[in-house]
């Protein structure tokens, strides 16, 4: 019946021009007629229930959530459809009043177990029809920010609730708030526009991280509930991260259908710490291992698809006009190139076996590349292939290549790390050929056999240092 009616109000508002679903109103004298109908039908159904429970019924939990739920439903219909009655403070009072009364009959069914109203789904019930109603009062009064950082509250005050009281079906209510949470935060630039004249993004964003942190706070002694909690809180940390980024970068319009160079590079940094901190919560936790795995790899997914498509090729400065700034080393390149790859390393030492190996050997091959873009820039001031290379570049490239190689294989040889003396060999190796076939190609004379003679005390020195790094027999048995 309750469906019905709903249905019979809200049809024939609805008509069809063209293609198109168009809603419209009745007039001011029907509307104020459904109004009155609506108190009726509200007023009818509480008071049925409370006659119902007091009679001892069966399925009392159903007459109270028929009870609760009619009144709201009533408010937010008549909130929506009806126009020509468009006092919020009314329909907002209303809905804190309601919500206020819930709030009143859920502290009598905690206060007191042993009455009809005692039951443990009777008690959420309440509870939750009482944060409904103090909901839609922020529906009514409040703007689409900071409705968020309404609906995130209540993240603290259910988890107060269950953690003082221990109901069995609370959590799920906690749940179902966090996750309309988390997607209205999630697919907000697919769903609403705000104003950009405020910083709304800090209160809306960080105030709803702060609010699931402190319910995971709250509930600490409950490990499952402290996990979802505190996965949802990584999750709209790095929303809040996000947010900010683009605040600062686009004057507060966070919306801006743009995306920069140094956006994607704080990005991929935002997204693989994410993976990172998902990955090592996996390793914590107890009920959500592979819920955390499955975030992770997302997260690591993006970062790795945004770094190689936006930072590596689209805005790569080789052959984009990216403004990179004059100052030697310390500049864009050292967050867009080097600190991703300090980022592998931190994976290398958390993934297990060959995925480990793999980022390592990810690690090695970005950090060769950022260190030649520093070179290039060092040299050049810019990063442009259209300016011709002078041969103290190339011979820059060649010894600091020859470095790394050295290192690499020095190092793998000490720790034991086959991946890494591979890698430094592969590296050796084209250091070697640029040598014979660039760097050496235009030197005649006395300057090209200095030039061999040089190679080859370095190669012997570097053979010397392995031999004395290798392990012997003895030390490999132990």
């Amino acid at each position: 019946m309750l469906v019905a009616t709903a249905l019979a109000v809200v049809m024939p508002m609805l008509t069809y021009l063209g293609d198109q679903l168009v809603f419209t109103p009745p007039d001011a004298a029907t509307q104020a007629a459904l109004v009155s109908r609506f108190v009726m039908l509200g007023i009818l159904y509480t008071a049925g229930a409370a006659w119902l429970l007091q009679r001892r019924v069966e399925y009392p939990a159903f007459w109270v959530g028929l009870g609760c739920s009619t009144p709201l439903l009533m408010l937010a219909l008549g909130y929506y459809l009806f126009t020509a009655f468009s006092a919020d403070w009314a329909w907002g009072g209303a809905a804190l009043i309601l919500g206020l009364g819930y709030m009143a009959l859920s502290k009598m069914a905690l206060d007191r177990p042993n009455a009809p109203l005692g039951t443990d789904l009777i008690r959420v019930l309440l509870i939750s029809s009482a944060h409904l109603g103090l909901s839609l009062a922020a529906v009514i009064w409040l703007v689409d920010a900071t409705l968020t950082l309404a609906f995130a509250i209540q993240l603290i005050t259910l988890s107060l609730l269950q953690q003082r009281f221990q109901l069995q079906l609370l959590p799920w209510v906690i749940r179902l708030v966090l996750a309309v949470v988390v997607c209205r935060l999630t697919f907000n630039p697919w769903l609403l526009t705000y104003d950009s004249g405020t910083h709304w993004s800090l209160w809306t964003y960080g105030g709803s991280t702060l609010c699931a942190f402190a319910g995971a706070w709250i509930l600490r002694q409950d490990q499952k509930m402290t996990a979802w909690l505190q996965g949802a809180a990584a999750h709209l940390l790095v929303l809040t991260l996000a947010a900010e980024v683009r605040w600062w970068l686009y004057d507060g319009d966070i919306f801006r259908h743009e995306y920069s160079f140094l956006e994607a590079s704080l990005n991929t940094l935002i997204w693989g710490t994410a993976g990172y901190v998902y990955l090592w919560r996996a390793k914590l936790s107890h009920y959500l291992i592979r819920f955390y795995q499955v975030i992770a790899t997302l997260h690591l997914l993006a970062a790795a698809a945004n770094y190689l498509l936006w930072v590596v090729l689209a805005y790569n400065p080789l052959w984009h006009a990216t403004e990179i700034s004059a100052t030697p080393l310390w500049n864009l390149l050292l967050l867009s190139y080097g600190l991703p790859s300090l980022l592998l390393l931190a994976l290398w030492r958390l993934l297990p076996g060959k995925l480990g190996s793999r980022a390592a050997m990810l690690a090695g091959l970005n950090w060769l590349l950022f260190i030649s873009l520093e070179i290039r820039h060092l040299w050049q001031g810019e990063l442009s292939l259209l300016n011709p290379t002078p041969d103290g570049e190339l011979y820059t490239y060649s010894a600091v290549w020859l470095l790394m190689a050295s290192g690499a294989l020095l190092g793998g040889s000490w720790l034991q790390q086959r991946s890494l003396y591979r890698g430094g060999m592969v590296l050796l190796l084209l250091v070697v050929a640029k040598l014979f076939l660039v760097d050496m190609s235009d030197l005649t004379g006395l300057w090209r056999v200095a030039s061999f003679m040089g190679l080859g005390l370095g190669l012997l020195a570097l053979a010397w240092l392995h031999q004395r790094l290798m392990p012997t027999p003895a030390q490999a048995m132990n």
